[in-house]
């Protein structure tokens, strides 16, 4: 509430457009009653929302592993379908209230500009902390971090706040894009690591998520006369602190104050569960009008890949809490990765291979405790084409799930791969043997990445000079970008197209019957700020670049 505080005194209209807004929401949750919603989100529908956690970081303290990103992960989970461990714990009168929000959260495995990623930003800076006041950590211009399109992803950023706030967040339609998503101190995020008692089990970011799904606190924030506009939720007076003992009523008559609700104060170990009216007004958030509709899967079609960049599928297991990859070795790569939350992109670990040769691979799993039978995979997408689906992509797999501290074996570069940059991908899947693009209960999926030599040559390695045919500089730029090309041996028709992430082309240029270097000057200022695509193509031949537009000066 300092936070919303904040923004409406630097916004005097933000109390009209929060009633507006309001106003829609009660609108959508009688519809919902009456299912007249056109496009209704069913109950059963699960909402998946991908994330990214940005870790702003002074010292290496603050700059927190990867496994306690994981914990809140799977925290937040848990505590939005009612499946957390302590759910058990609430008192029998308010047991027929809990509510299952049906919403997962992911780490985003694609990037705002097409390309795979951890979900996971991480940026130095030299600020010991961060206020609420002005959202800092939310800009690279004030030592923080740029938000990604918050319409695509839940931003949450990890810092050091000041002043004592364990975390803050946005409501929907209350301020701008750019700052909009959940902050958390790096002391109170996920359950090990930095994270410490009584805030050390990854609520406070339940809490704020909460927030940013529209949840208000259940005492309204003015005592036993406001109001959470939820109506299972008992009236409190104010917020309660601790562990306190059930049956304590800070409001005369009605039910005791529902402290064990993920939207009250209390310590971490006390809070263990969201109301049915609470659910409601989080799943309206979807509805049109609710202010995170770009999230529901029913309505919204996910943009297209950008043009040239192959884009796989997903991969991964959904729980490590028993298993996963521990140590992962082939050719010349060696990664001991430890326990990565089900999937973990090391794509930027690359190795030299042949293509018709084989080396040896080496897989250990990690085990948390118990030892359990394991079935193992891997792929080689060949043809470069995004997928492992073609004959002979699959390299090496177990006939069947085995108990073993390691498995090993030679395993071969199909000899019909295709010269360059490609994809390996590793799979380990309890009591099964994954298959290339699976989802599945328990386990792990890593990706790295090949370098291919003595395959099958393409066309563009030999129209246009190889991978360094094709140049785009200065990159990033503010200004003019020169593209540079040459055309060797026989002279030939070039086309260079210019496309934004969306695939629609924005520039273009043909040169007929060229032979040797060719230098084109692309006006920034007509292309405007973003993330571009920049393609030769000549006699089939097809190269692309991309072009970071910044500020145009």
């Amino acid at each position: 509430m300092e936070h919303l505080n904040h923004l409406l005194e630097e916004n005097p209209d933000l109390h009209k457009k929060m009633d507006a807004h309001e106003h829609r929401i009660q609108n959508i949750l009688d519809a919902q009653k009456k299912g007249q919603l056109a496009n209704g989100l069913s109950a059963a529908t699960t909402v998946t929302i991908p994330v990214v956690v940005h870790v702003v970081y002074n010292n290496s303290t603050e700059n927190i592993s990867t496994a306690q990103i994981n914990s809140q992960i799977n925290v937040l989970n848990a505590d939005f379908s009612a499946s957390n461990g302590d759910i058990s714990s609430v008192p029998s009168l308010f047991t027929s209230r809990i509510g299952d929000a049906n919403i997962q959260f992911a780490l985003a495995t694609t990037d705002p500009s097409g390309n795979p990623t951890s979900g996971i930003t991480r940026t130095p800076t030299t600020r010991t902390s961060f206020s609420t006041s002005g959202n800092p950590v939310k800009f690279n211009s004030t030592g923080g971090k740029d938000a990604w399109p918050t319409d695509q992803y839940l931003n949450i950023w990890v810092c050091d706040i000041s002043g004592g706030i364990l975390g803050y967040a946005q409501f929907p339609n209350s301020g701008s894009a750019a700052t909009d998503g959940v902050v958390t101190d790096f002391a109170y995020f996920g359950t090990t690591g930095t994270a410490t008692a009584p805030f050390n089990l990854g609520r406070t970011t339940t809490h704020e998520v909460g927030h940013w799904l529209n949840l208000r606190h259940i005492w309204g924030d003015t005592g036993c006369g406001g109001d959470d506009f939820v109506s299972d939720t008992p009236l409190a007076g104010s917020p309660n602190f601790g562990c306190p003992s059930f049956g304590a009523n800070s409001c005369s008559g009605g039910d005791p104050d529902m402290w064990m609700n993920y939207m009250d104060y209390v310590d971490d170990r006390c809070m263990y569960m969201f109301s049915q009216g609470q659910v409601n007004r989080m799943r309206a958030t979807f509805e049109t009008g609710g202010g995170r509709e770009s999230f529901n899967p029913t309505t919204v079609t996910p943009p297209p890949p950008p043009t040239g960049t192959p884009t796989y599928c997903a991969s991964r297991g959904n729980s490590t809490a028993d298993e996963w990859i521990q140590r992962f070795r082939y050719a010349g790569i060696d990664n001991n990765s430890g326990n990565n939350g089900g999937y973990a992109d090391f794509t930027s670990i690359s190795t030299n291979v042949s293509a018709g040769t084989g080396y040896t691979l080496t897989v250990n799993p990690g085990w948390s405790g118990r030892v359990f039978p394991e079935g193992y995979a891997i792929w080689i997408d060949r043809n470069q084409d995004g997928d492992f689906s073609d004959s002979g992509e699959r390299i090496g797999a177990t006939g069947s799930a085995i108990t073993a501290s390691s498995v090993s074996g030679t395993l071969t570069v199909p000899a019909n791969s295709n010269n360059g940059t490609t994809r390996l991908r590793v799979s380990m899947k309890y009591n099964g043997v994954p298959t290339e693009c699976e989802v599945f209960s328990f386990g792990e999926v890593e990706d790295y990445t090949l370098n291919i030599s003595n395959g099958i040559r393409q066309a563009r390695d030999i129209s246009l000079g190889g991978d360094l045919g094709l140049e785009v500089y200065p990159n990033p730029t503010s200004s003019n970008a020169t593209v540079r090309f040459e055309v060797a041996g026989e002279p030939a028709d070039v086309v260079l197209s210019v496309t934004d992430v969306r695939g629609v082309q924005v520039a273009s240029r043909t040169w007929s019957n060229v032979n040797g270097t060719i230098e084109y000057k692309l006006n920034s200022e007509s292309l405007g700020q973003g993330v571009y695509l920049v393609a030769i193509e000549s006699n089939g031949a097809k190269q692309v670049k991309r072009l970071m537009v910044t500020e145009v000066l």
